[in-house]
Formats: structure tokens, C-alpha cells, sequence
């Protein structure tokens, strides 16, 4: 029998009421070869007889059966079976998009990558209502693999759904899923992406994901075998002794952070146990990675206090908070007593969704004094009258609105930074949702780095033979910049960048350079900029998955100055203006980069 294209293994467990829909959709692929192997997994419920229907209609589909193992021993058996070149794990309640399968093996047959990530839309099962969030590199479709983007696929979701890969390679590096009650697909992501010479990473959302289902076990399993946390952690662990120290303590802080979420969930009943497992866990692990400094991560204090106390304290057991422990756990951070103004932009085909991203940065931990929202007046000639009651309404909230003229990018610093030279101004993009902890991120970086730009988001710029190469080669989100100033390092304004008080100099506020070298480039301005002021860069922050704004892409900027070359231009002219002024400001970085 011919090899099908695609092998869809879906591990079958008590889903009678939403299989159906599953399989339906699967059904309505437009692919081919396929084969569907369901793997029922001890279902008392009638979930194996509803698949035994669809075998009997349609031969793609087979039944297979196993004593209740789990979903881990449910997809390795599937594994056993599959021949198709490549394989997707399908869980039996969620559904795909009709043209799901097309879409993804077309980009796999034409790029030769070993695996393509997609995009998935969350379903609540409790109000019907359907969103979405973005988590991609700025490229429509980016091909890349872990070697170069480490910190992206660390943090990116380790669930095996919103992936298709080659058979092939799962089969020659025997890359399997844990064999435990929960948690058993964190061992086989991490196998996966460091196996996978190319990745492609795509922005089509392609799968409704089921959030909110009463029936899920998912939540009692993780409390009742916690422990299946540790089998996964060190399962995962040994997979990576090879990697540097700084990789293995990037997937170490990923997996020690879910300890730490799935304990604050656990209900009350559950938590004096768990504590206890972790405290176990703790004092007898190896974590010599860490070199006994556990300060950088969110979660040191707390883990060092589980390791000294083997009872849990009474406050956690109540508490569901980010960081619960009450007062024992604010540490010395105290943010800086100069004003915070966030700074940002929009036009108007995003100024109906720009309330989304105002909101997020309005719901920080660490609130900024002013958030100010710059518009162009011959964009909105109506001013205000042009603008939605969704973004006027935040104006009750502190927003302030503020028109000006058409400076395209550079109005989301230009005027902050002029009219408030002492300030601390964070510029942020208007297609991304902020995570609540951005201000304080940059905040803490700056109270370190004070003399440093601090970017949440830091691309590398690199040089061959002095010269600055071609813009799409440089390095993207280099996480070797935390706590690590560089003049190399160029902060991206969608990610979130802090600039301290004068780390701009005055000259740069020249409308006429700006609109004659670099109109659409405020961040290469910027940089260049600084490297004049003498104000290196640095990452605040462990590089974190950008939660963009479902269709803001539309229209993004960095396809013109990416993809049409627009910033290499830029980048030259910049570079022009200054030579004739006898400056030679990307030199500096140049120099630096060839010392390291």
C-alpha cells in the first residue's frame, strides 16, 4: 500500500460529546493520502463506538485500543503504526480550520522543513465565545530552527497539536512522548524542535483549541500525579546535557515556572502535598546549572524558600496570586523615582483595535505615571470625532490623546521625548497585547542599567568586514544581550524598549534628517542615535513570544523594510548623512563586534 502523506494520530479518552466534530473536521480535509489512526485509551463512554462508525465509512480511519496509559502511550502507539511522511497529533476535542492540512503540507512540501508550527483560535466551551493570539516572528511564514531562535522555541507552547512534522524524524532520533498522567508531551517538544534542522513558524490560524471543558481531567490529573512534573523535567533535562549552561537554564526556568503555576492552581486539598513533593524535589535535584543564583528567574525566591522549609506556609494555601507568599516575598525593587511615560502610536487601520494594546499596558504590575497616544492630524482631520468610543472611552482611565503632525513611525517617541527631556519614556508598538509584568521588566533592568536602553525584544546587528550586513541577516532576538550591554544590540519597538532620560541627543529631533533618510525607520534612527550618545543596549528580559493583534499584521510596516530591503536603504542613507558630517557612528558597534 502507497505511504499516505499524513498520518493523524488522536488519542481517543471519554470525549463522546465533542468527537464528532473532531473527526468531521478531519474528514473534511482536502488532502489526498491520509490516514487516521484513532487510539482509544480504555473510553468507557462510547467514545471508541463512535470512531468504530466512522472506520466502518471511511477506510482512512482505524481503531485502535489500549488499556488506560494515558495520551503519552496513546500517540507513542500511534507513532508504532503511522506511515504517513508526516505526522499531526489531533487531540479528539478540539477541531481544525477545512483547509488546515492543505494549507500546512503545502508549506512543508515547498520549504523541505521538518516541522511547521501554526496558529490556533481558543474555543471557550462555557460562552461560545472564540479569540485569538498570534505567536510568530515578524515574517508571515519564518523558516528557522533552534540553534538560532532558542529563546522563542523554549517558551513557545510545548503542545503537540499546533505542529506537523516529518515521520522521519521523530523515527530516526526515537523522539517519544512520557508515558505519565500529565505533562508526558514536554520531553517529546523539547526532543523535537532540538532535532528539527528547520522549523517554519506561520501566522495561519488553523485550529480551534477547547478551553473551559467541565469535563477535562486535565486540572484534578496534574494536582493527583504531580510528580509526573519531575518525571517530565528530568526526562527533558537529560535530553539537553549537550547544550550549553545557558540553554539548559532557559528550558530548566521553563519547566520550574510550570511547577510553580500548576501548584498555585492545584485546589487548597491538594497544596500541602505538593508542597511537600516540591520541597522534596528541591533539596535533592541537581540544579547545579544555576550555580546556586536562583535571583534572575520569578520564581528564586519562592524555590529557595521551599527548599529551607519543609512545611508549606498557611497564606499559600488560599492564594492563586502570580506571587503568593504575602510580604516574606516582595524583594528590594522600587521603581525609579523619575516620571514613566509610555509612548506609542497608531493610524487608522488599526485605531480599532489599538484600545487592546492601551489596555494591556494600562494593566501592569508596575503602572506607568502617563500613557500617551500619538495620531497624525491629517489621518483624523475629525480629530477625536474620527476616533472609536473603545479607544475614547480609556481616556476616563488616564489615556491621553494627543494629535500631531505626520511623522509615520517616529511620532511614538518624537514629541514624549521633547516635551519631557527628565522623563523615563517606554515606546511600545500598537499590534501587540502586552504581558502584565512589561513595565516592571524594563524598570528593573533600568535600575540596573541605568545607562542603557533596555529592550524587551533585541536583534543583533552583525558586520563583515566592518560594514553592517544586510538587514534580514541579522540575528534576531539574541539573548545573549541580557544583562549583557552591547552597541551591537538594536531594540525592536514592537517588544517594548525603555529610554532613559537624554540617551537621545537633541540633534536627532530633526524633522527635515528624518523625513529625508529614514521615515519609516525609527528604530535604525534610534540606534544609530544612541551609538552617537555613547548608550549601548540591553535585553531586559529573557526573549518572550510577541502576542500579536489578530489582523494588525495587514498592514505591517516591516514587511515593506524587511522584505523590499526599505531598511537597508534607510540604513544607508543614515549612514551618508553622517559621513558628510564627519561621523561615523555604526564604527563604534562595528569595533565592538569584532573584539567579541
Amino acid at each position: 500500500m502507497d505511504e499516505p502523506i499524513l498520518s493523524v494520530i488522536i488519542p481517543v479518552y471519554n470525549v463522546s460529546k465533542y468527537i464528532r466534530q473532531c473527526l468531521d473536521s478531519v474528514c473534511a480535509q482536502n488532502v489526498e493520502s491520509m490516514e487516521i489512526l484513532c487510539i482509544d485509551d480504555g473510553s468507557d463512554d462510547g467514545s471508541d463506538s463512535v470512531v468504530s462508525e466512522y472506520a466502518e465509512k471511511d477506510p482512512r480511519f482505524r481503531l485502535l485500543r489500549q488499556e488506560n496509559k494515558g495520551a503519552g502511550a496513546a500517540r507513542n502507539l500511534g507513532i508504532g503504526y503511522a506511515r504517513g511522511k508526516y505526522i499531526h497529533f489531533l487531540d479528539s476535542d478540539d477541531w481544525l480550520e477545512q483547509r488546515a492540512y492543505e494549507t500546512i503540507l503545502k508549506k512543508l512540501e515547498s520549504s523541505g522543513c521538518d516541522t511547521c508550527i501554526f496558529q490556533k483560535y481558543n474555543y471557550d466551551n462555557a460562552t461560545g465565545e472564540i479569540t485569538y493570539r498570534i505567536v510568530s516572528f515578524e515574517d508571515d511564514d519564518h523558516i528557522t530552527n533552534f540553534e538560532n531562535n532558542p529563546s522563542f522555541f523554549v517558551r513557545n507552547a510545548v503542545v503537540p497539536w499546533n505542529k506537523i512534522t516529518r515521520r522521519d524524524v521523530i523515527i530516526r532520533n526515537g523522539i517519544r512522548y512520557d508515558e505519565i498522567a500529565c505533562a508526558n508531551d514536554r520531553t517529546f517538544y523539547f526532543n523535537l524542535i532540538k532535532n528539527c534542522k528547520s522549523i517554519m513558524v506561520c501566522k495561519d490560524l488553523l485550529l480551534y483549541y477547547r478551553v473551559n471543558n467541565i469535563q477535562s481531567t486535565v486540572g484534578t490529573n496534574r494536582s493527583v500525579h504531580y510528580d509526573a512534573h519531575f518525571t517530565a523535567y528530568n526526562s527533558t533535562m537529560s535530553k539537553y546535557r549537550d547544550k550549553p549552561e545557558n540553554i539548559q537554564c532557559m528550558v530548566a526556568d521553563v519547566c520550574i515556572s510550570d511547577f510553580m503555576i500548576f501548584f498555585d492552581r492545584a485546589a487548597p486539598e491538594y497544596k500541602r502535598k505538593i508542597y511537600g513533593q516540591l520541597h522534596d524535589f528541591f533539596t535533592t535535584a541537581d540544579l547545579s546549572i544555576f550555580k546556586g543564583n536562583f535571583s534572575p528567574y520569578p520564581w528564586g525566591k519562592r524555590v529557595r524558600y521551599i527548599m529551607t522549609h519543609a512545611e508549606c506556609p498557611d497564606d499559600w494555601i488560599n492564594e492563586t496570586a502570580a506571587e503568593p507568599g504575602g510580604a516574606d516575598f516582595k524583594d528590594d525593587f522600587s521603581r525609579t523615582d523619575e516620571e514613566v511615560i509610555v509612548s506609542l502610536t497608531s493610524f487608522p487601520a488599526r485605531i480599532n483595535t489599538v484600545n487592546i494594546t492601551v489596555k494591556s499596558l494600562m494593566d501592569q504590575t508596575c503602572p506607568p505615571d502617563r500613557i500617551i497616544l500619538w495620531l497624525a492630524d491629517t489621518q483624523f482631520p475629525g480629530l477625536e470625532s474620527d476616533l472609536p468610543e473603545n479607544l475614547l472611552s480609556l481616556k476616563e482611565d488616564g489615556l491621553e490623546i494627543r494629535f500631531c503632525d505626520d511623522l509615520k513611525p517616529h511620532k511614538k517617541y518624537f514629541h514624549t521625548m521633547l516635551e519631557n527631556p527628565d522623563a523615563v519614556v517606554i515606546t511600545a508598538d500598537d499590534d501587540a497585547i502586552y504581558r502584565r509584568d512589561l513595565i516592571e521588566c524594563l524598570l528593573r533592568s533600568y535600575s540596573e542599567f541605568p545607562g542603557c536602553v533596555s529592550g524587551m525584544r533585541v536583534h543583533r546587528i552583525t558586520f563583515t568586514g566592518g560594514k553592517a550586513d544586510k538587514y534580514a541577516s541579522w540575528k534576531y532576538n539574541d539573548d545573549s544581550f541580557y544583562r549583557s550591554p552591547s552597541m551591537s544590540a538594536m531594540a525592536k519597538g514592537v517588544g517594548g524598549v525603555l529610554y532613559p532620560p537624554h540617551s537621545i541627543p537633541a540633534d536627532a529631533f530633526d524633522k527635515k534628517t528624518i523625513k529625508e533618510t529614514c521615515l519609516m525607520g525609527d528604530d535604525l534612527w534610534l540606534k544609530i542615535n544612541e551609538i552617537r550618545a555613547g548608550v549601548p543596549t540591553v535585553l531586559a528580559a529573557m526573549n518572550r513570544s510577541i502576542e500579536l493583534i489578530g489582523g494588525s499584521q495587514d498592514s505591517a510596516l516591516w514587511k515593506t523594510n524587511k522584505e523590499m530591503g526599505e531598511n537597508d536603504v534607510q540604513l544607508e542613507k543614515i549612514e551618508t548623512f553622517f559621513e558628510t558630517r564627519s561621523e561615523f557612528p555604526l564604527r563604534a558597534a562595528a569595533e565592538e563586534s569584532a573584539e567579541n
